[in-house]
């Protein structure tokens, strides 16, 4: 009745099987994990992981169990993905009070200073670094518990599970420069991924629907993240997953990009543009295995284009999902622009 429910593991636990099993082994006591725990190295800092949509109450939840730890005694460290991203986005309209820009270069950018900042706090004297973010896509998280165990650190995530017109109706309350627009939310709503218990890093999960203190839930679900084998060892898993999003959020996305410029092709000048509407498909088609194809070429090979087979840096297969799905988008905007629009 109070809004939250209980972690998918009650007790703190870690499974033998790597992260990449699809459904996590016996669980086990953290000392049983190759005799290594939490208690064996000392006390250890805790990532404390905030996801889900805009509006949702992230931030709130963050200012409220950051000041319970600074009551009791805690060093915390709350780390906001918005404020990295104002810093980056001056001059592009949220500095200026406008409605805010997307630019999958600052995103990038903004991203990599979160997790350096978050990486750096957990090498200082912070008991918990609070990590406030729509992590958005499984792969964000993922990442977040490999740096989690490059530091050997506790480690929990809190999913504020918020419906979608509920967080619209938040949003439309914010001043401007804190305001998205309405057509980004439901974007979000629809691209999110939302943890999962059969992964087994997401198994220290708090799902919440209210912005409550929730330390003694956190404190029941934390897990010591044991160190990595290898400062590769989830790479793979990682490009996986990112490839399963980047591919099929760029399947979905570009038939929208398409109805949307056959709709405007149709308006202006009233043609038969069914061959024109097959051609550009064939070419979405072709966009759609190139990012396929570019993620199985791996750290080796950048990528190649759907239609010149020119490298980009672009076409990475270790981009974060949202600057690369937007790279692919980019593509085939120019290519519908070349055979829709000219």
């Amino acid at each position: 009745g109070n809004g939250s429910r209980s972690c998918w593991h009650r007790l703190p636990v870690w499974s033998r099987r790597s992260p990449e099993s699809a459904h996590p082994a016996r669980p086990m006591t953290l000392m049983d994990i190759e005799g290594t725990g939490p208690d064996s190295v000392g006390p250890r800092p805790l990532l404390l992981v905030l996801c889900g949509l805009p509006g949702a109450g992230k931030s709130t939840l963050a200012k409220s169990l950051a000041h319970t730890g600074d009551s009791c005694g805690m060093r915390v460290t709350c780390i906001h993905f918005d404020d990295w991203m104002h810093v980056g986005q001056e001059g592009t309209g949220r500095d200026g009070g406008g409605p805010p820009v997307f630019d999958p270069v600052v995103w990038k950018s903004a991203r990599s200073l979160c997790m350096e900042a978050a990486a750096e706090a957990l090498g200082r004297n912070s008991d918990v670094v609070i990590l406030d973010d729509t992590m958005h896509y499984t792969s964000m998280r993922l990442r977040c518990w490999k740096l989690a165990r490059e530091r050997a650190s506790m480690y929990c995530q809190v999913y504020v599970d918020c419906p979608l017109e509920e967080c619209l109706a938040r949003n439309a309350g914010r001043s401007a420069v804190c305001r998205l627009p309405e057509a980004v939310m439901e974007r979000m709503g629809r691209i999110f991924e939302a943890p999962r218990e059969s992964n087994v890093w997401e198994a220290p999960t708090v799902v919440t629907s209210v912005s409550r203190d929730l330390w003694k839930d956190v404190e029941r679900c934390k897990v010591f993240a044991p160190p990595l084998k290898s400062a590769s060892e989830l790479d793979p898993i990682i490009r996986a997953l990112t490839s399963e999003t980047v591919t099929h959020q760029v399947d979905i996305q570009s038939r929208r990009i398409l109805g949307e410029y056959m709709g405007r092709l149709n308006a202006h000048d009233g043609r038969d543009t069914r061959a024109t509407a097959s051609t550009l498909n064939e070419e979405r088609r072709k966009l759609v295995d190139a990012c396929k194809q570019s993620f199985k070429a791996g750290e080796a090979v950048q990528g190649r284009g759907a239609t010149d087979g020119a490298t980009s840096s672009g076409d990475h297969a270790d981009d974060d999902p949202e600057s690369a799905v937007e790279h692919w988008l980019s593509k085939f905007r120019v290519t519908c622009e070349a055979l829709g629009l000219d």
